[in-house]
């Protein structure tokens, strides 16, 4: 687990220009050796960051790389409760956040994973410096089973947020209970985990993974796409960051008094499901059926062969092919 630090953002800038920076002025602008300026560049180059080094030049990145800044992001998200922790590496922001309790509001954001997970505790692919690595934790003093739909609220909330800030040609859409997608791809995911505490609040960590700078990665079995993909432009993070921790921080306190009801319309415009042939991975078994929506609790309608609807809380959805 490491901090980012203040010396490897400012590298970071400074190469975004895509010029040539000699080693020894860079070390002069940043206040230290050119030793240390070179431990750095190593460092970037093991985390997988392409930057050319060339004798008499300096060092050149291929890309823009702006890492995350809290400075920014918690100015920008205007929570000034806001506890906000960001990694240069770490195990997962989830994990984080679930040993590292704070009676004010919590997120946490990483550059790298090394235990990145999704729903089931899949792994989730986290290459250093393209994406958004998100959670956060947030106490609501309700009772677990009226939260079922949050993460479909906040799922078409991030949605909305992300076509307000990029120009995407096409609209979003959400694949129950936690994926968001672009024309079939994976573009994000939701992982929302809750502890129940004695005083009957219950404290919610809410995990955002956005493939936003991301343009190749071998290790990723299912179609994915990233908002540079759709884009064709590099992505400043900070910004998507604080508006992140913003949204999700106003659905999650709004829910109790909106619920799922005041989203209904807004999901059923996204729902990629609706009308498709699926199977359901529900614990050991299987479902197959027509999908047939959501009900008020945010569960998965499922038309079953013999005509019967079924409601279904949790589980894997497919397409039958």
């Amino acid at each position: 687990m490491k901090k980012l630090s203040l010396n490897l953002i400012k590298l970071c800038n400074i190469l975004s220009d895509l010029n040539f920076h000699d080693g020894t002025a860079l070390g002069e602008q940043l206040g230290i050796s050119r030793a240390a300026i070179w431990k750095m560049i190593q460092k970037l180059q093991n985390y997988g960051v392409t930057i050319q080094s060339i004798k008499g030049k300096g060092y050149q990145l291929d890309a823009p790389l702006w890492l995350l800044d809290t400075k920014i992001i918690q100015e920008e998200s205007n929570l000034s409760d806001l506890e906000l922790t960001a990694f240069e590496e770490i195990d997962s922001t989830n994990s984080y956040l679930t040993q590292y309790k704070a009676s004010s509001p919590q997120a946490c954001l990483a550059e790298y994973q090394t235990l990145g997970k999704g729903r089931f505790d899949r792994a989730w692919a986290s290459p250093f410096g393209q994406n958004i690595y998100l959670s956060v934790a947030l106490r609501l003093h309700q009772d677990m089973s009226t939260l079922g739909g949050l993460s479909l609220a906040i799922g078409i909330k991030v949605c909305e947020l992300l076509e307000n800030l990029y120009t995407l040609p096409h609209l979003l859409s959400l694949k129950w209970p936690n994926d968001i997608l672009y024309e079939d791809k994976k573009l994000a995911g939701i992982l929302i985990e809750a502890q129940v505490e004695a005083n009957g609040s219950c404290r919610l960590i809410i995990g955002i993974g956005i493939n936003i700078n991301m343009i190749s990665q071998q290790n990723i079995l299912t179609p994915w796409t990233s908002i540079k993909r759709i884009t064709h432009k590099d992505i400043n993070r900070n910004n998507l960051a604080a508006d992140l921790i913003a949204c999700i921080h106003d659905c999650a306190n709004s829910f109790d008094s909106k619920g799922l009801a005041h989203y209904q319309t807004r999901w059923n415009k996204r729902d990629y499901l609706h009308g498709k042939a699926i199977t359901l991975k529900h614990f050991k078994n299987g479902v197959s059926g027509f999908a047939e929506g959501i009900d008020a609790q945010g569960q998965l309608l499922i038309k079953l062969p013999n005509g019967e609807q079924k409601t279904f809380s949790s589980g894997e959805t497919t397409l039958q092919k």
